[in-house]
């Protein structure tokens, strides 16, 4: 049997640096500041307690797009994938902190296992050690866990990380796209990595503004097609939108080339409000349509 944890475990990850490279586990706070001194980094108190699967600890990546930020509109897929370690959990200790296999889930570590089993079938999504969101959640119902609970606990963390930056992200997008009415130019899939704890409590652990979109199995392909695929849907995307958007500004720079003048109209406060009233209407009853696997998270539908 380990031995019970008496100090505090602490997981550092350099900033800088993606897949697992750089983190370590420690209970030596001299070597934190070491380490924060060096170069950027985050540190986060270690989650003892996970819940387990076949002895393993898991982690969950969640996706989620954030298209606007004025008005905020987040979306969650209801695909998913789970990424497991490839070592039999063990509580930390003196002993084992070394062992990544055992207390990290990045795929891009544990695939370098001997252990380590690729998921070979879609249709087997609950095989392997990385698996689909749904098997995991079937597998929770199985064990009498409230799965919908769970789900809108990690919907409520998802919203409140990103109301967080709404404020700073609507300053920027201001000032950068101001007659943008209907706030349609700048959208983002996030990756959010959810820990779940021995009382199938949710955690955050850290969000992915680039999240990994390669493809090395056909459940890897299976779920990010559709993550991309109904994201591009959503957001309206089209070969003949853009091209449209093309021939409008070749016009204004034909124009402003020709006559030395913009045909840039001014409209008044209310005008203004109105125009941007209509579009965002618009362009709200086009993503209702439109959603496939996706589910507006924020703002709840119905709420005013």
């Amino acid at each position: 049997m380990p031995k019970k944890v008496t100090k505090k475990t602490f997981i550092v990850k350099p900033e800088g640096l993606s897949q697992g490279r750089g983190i370590f586990l420690t209970r030596n706070l001299d070597r934190i500041m070491k380490a924060c001194e060096q170069e950027g980094c985050v540190v986060q108190r270690y989650l003892h307690k996970p819940y387990l699967i076949d002895g393993l600890k898991f982690d969950l990546r969640i996706y989620a797009l954030l298209y606007g930020v004025n008005p905020l509109r987040v979306y969650l897929h209801e695909q998913g994938l789970a990424r497991f370690s490839t070592e039999e959990y063990q509580p930390p200790n003196n002993y084992n902190l070394d062992n990544l296999y055992m207390h990290l889930t990045n795929y891009a570590i544990n695939k370098f296992n001997s252990r380590f089993q690729q998921n070979e079938d879609e249709e087997e999504d609950d095989q392997g050690h990385k698996r689909s969101l749904g098997a995991i959640l079937r597998f929770l119902d199985s064990r009498g866990h409230d799965t919908k609970k769970l789900m809108r606990e990690i919907k409520d963390i998802i919203v409140k990380t990103l109301i967080i930056g709404q404020p700073f992200l609507s300053h920027l997008y201001r000032s950068c796209q101001p007659d943008d009415l209907d706030s349609s130019m700048c959208f983002q899939v996030l990756g959010f990595d959810i820990i779940i704890d021995s009382d199938c409590k949710p955690w955050l652990l850290e969000v992915n503004q680039s999240p990994s979109f390669s493809t090395d199995s056909p459940l890897d392909y299976l779920v990010k097609k559709h993550v991309l695929s109904d994201a591009l849907r959503l957001l309206n995307v089209s070969f003949d939108r853009k091209m449209e958007y093309v021939r409008l500004l070749r016009e204004e720079t034909d124009r402003r080339i020709y006559t030395g003048r913009t045909n840039k109209m001014v409209f008044s406060p209310q005008e203004r409000k109105k125009m941007r009233e209509l579009k965002l209407k618009q362009r709200f009853e086009y993503e209702a349509s439109r959603m496939g696997g996706y589910e507006l998270i924020y703002p709840i539908p119905g709420d005013s």
